[in-house]
């Protein structure tokens, strides 16, 4: 059973590296997305706001 982990090991480890870097891609995407999104509604509030 130990060798047949240890050889199933290296694509996993790989999916998982990979799966690992994507989320925190999508992470990064994220919030500046909702940075961006935050920004320009209060940025929009205070225009309106002082118009």
């Amino acid at each position: 059973m130990a060798n047949l982990n240890e050889s199933m090991m290296p694509p996993l480890v790989a999916s998982a590296r990979l799966l690992t870097g994507m989320s925190h891609c999508l992470q990064a995407a994220v919030g500046l997305l909702t940075v961006g999104i935050g920004a320009t509604t209060i940025y929009a509030i205070l225009v309106h706001a002082n118009v």
